[in-house]
């Protein structure tokens, strides 16, 4: 099958893309300059397209990400290659600011085939109830979240006395991923103990930045707690990334946290002297959680995820 896509997150479409197919990516608006390739190598069976005119006649499936300038280019391409099944698939949440008839006036205007969700929760949150699925013309799905487990390994590198958070746009999108109370919860701890670490040459508050995706891996496995301080997000995949990795985790509470996560991580919660304290107990005693990687694996298997997009594909063919 062929699948045509815009790029908007390197280490999502790694899980996402799956061997029996062929995929021909787009630059977006999220990725103006294309793959970044400093992220993630870019699989074999990915081809990078600079333009719509690239896309073969014959594609199968049009996949778009999120409503925002990707639905307008999506519908473009739908004109020209009117057989084509779309899918839009839905990574966002709508900000908390948003009013519910601007939200609904943005979830009605979907001209794909199929509307799929991360989550459940998600979808209420856009207003969708997606029992019965199907709005008007559009039909609804969840599709759910996977990490590859084998690229996001445990290791037997010695854990060092740091607090990680992976996020390439601190400050920028503090609503989303709760700067400020990131800056709330660890103000005390000494800055040498603290990394915020940027990807792909991007980097994130204080210049730090993993310059490939070994390298990341290997901030994961040394770290001594990884903290998310994510309110209004849908899973955040460097959360999943610490998990496959067994690191020990203190996470803001949230409605993606599941009760697996729950009792997993050292700490879930927002009370900011808790997490504080969980955090300096990871911290005087590094060592890794197995069971975050075991939740991980049981709770967002890889092919499961992926035998689950080759259904919606069939959906819209």
């Amino acid at each position: 099958m062929k699948i045509v896509a815009f790029i908007t997150h390197e280490r999502f479409h790694w899980s996402w893309i799956d061997k029996r197919h062929e995929y021909f990516l787009l630059p977006s608006a999220e990725r103006p300059s294309g793959w970044r390739t400093e992220v993630s190598s870019v699989p074999p069976n990915v081809h990078l397209i600079d333009s719509p005119n690239e896309i073969p006649s014959d594609c199968d499936v049009l996949v778009t990400f999120t409503a925002f300038g990707q639905r307008i280019r999506g519908r473009s391409i739908r004109e020209m290659l009117p057989n084509i099944g779309w899918i839009e698939a839905e990574l966002c949440l709508p900000f908390p600011s948003w009013n519910a008839s601007y939200i609904a006036e943005i979830s009605q205007s979907c001209s794909a085939d199929l509307k799929v969700f991360k989550l459940g929760y998600q979808a209420d949150a856009w207003g969708v109830d997606i029992f019965p699925p199907r709005w008007g013309s559009v039909t609804y799905d969840i599709c759910g979240y996977a990490m590859d487990t084998d690229i996001f390994c445990d290791s037997k590198l010695v854990r060092k006395p740091y607090l990680l958070t992976v996020a390439d746009d601190f400050p920028e999108r503090d609503v989303l991923l709760g700067y400020a109370f990131w800056k709330a919860v660890t103000g005390s701890l000494p800055a040498d103990k603290k990394i915020i670490l940027g990807t792909g040459g991007t980097k994130a508050i204080g210049g730090i930045f993993a310059k490939d995706i070994n390298e990341l891996v290997r901030y994961y496995q040394e770290a001594a707690c990884f903290i998310n301080t994510a309110p209004w997000s849908t899973i955040p995949t460097s959360l999943l990334e610490a998990m496959a990795t067994s690191t020990p985790i203190v996470s803001v509470d949230a409605p993606y946290i599941s009760d697996g996560m729950r009792s997993s991580f050292a700490y879930v919660g927002s009370n900011i002297f808790a997490m504080r304290k969980a955090i300096l107990k990871a911290l005087s005693f590094p060592s890794g959680v197995s069971q975050n990687r075991q939740v991980c694996q049981d709770e967002f298997p890889l092919q499961e995820f992926r035998d689950k997009w080759n259904k919606l594909y069939w959906r819209v063919m």
